[in-house]
Parts: structure tokens; sequence; C-alpha cells
């Protein structure tokens, strides 16, 4: 009787740890896909951001141009 007792005790032992192992498993493809997403939205970022100072640099070109003439007209 104690030896299945102890039996059963290292089965149930043993069904929590692959249930860990599962969830653990789990968890580590949510976060791998997380941080797949993560990673391409701050390239899609990266790129907004490059754009948009490009054009910020033109406009501020232009507003030193407008802004010379401007000066040139007073």
């Amino acid at each position: 009787m104690i030896n299945v007792q102890k039996e059963l005790h290292a089965l149930r032992e043993k069904a929590t740890a692959i249930a860990n192992d599962r969830t653990r498993d789990e968890k580590i493809k949510t976060l791998e896909i997380d941080t797949q997403a993560y990673r391409n939205e701050a390239l899609r970022l990266d790129l907004a951001t490059t754009e948009l100072r490009k054009k910020l640099r033109t406009l501020t070109g232009n507003l030193h141009t407008v802004g010379e003439e401007y000066l040139q007209m007073i």
C-alpha cells in the first residue's frame, strides 16, 4: 500500500512537471511571437521617423528661404 502511494505521488509530480513544461513552452512561443511583432513595429516606426525627419529638414529649409526672401523685401 505504501509503495502504491509513493508511486501515485511520483506520478502526480511527473504530471505536474509535464504540465509546467507545456505551460512554459507555450509562454516561450507567445513571447517569441510578441518579440517578433515588437521588432517589426520598431522597424516600421524607425522608417516613419526617418521619413518625418526628411520632411522636417525640407520644411525647415523652405522656412529659412521664405524668411530670407521676406527680409529682403523689407
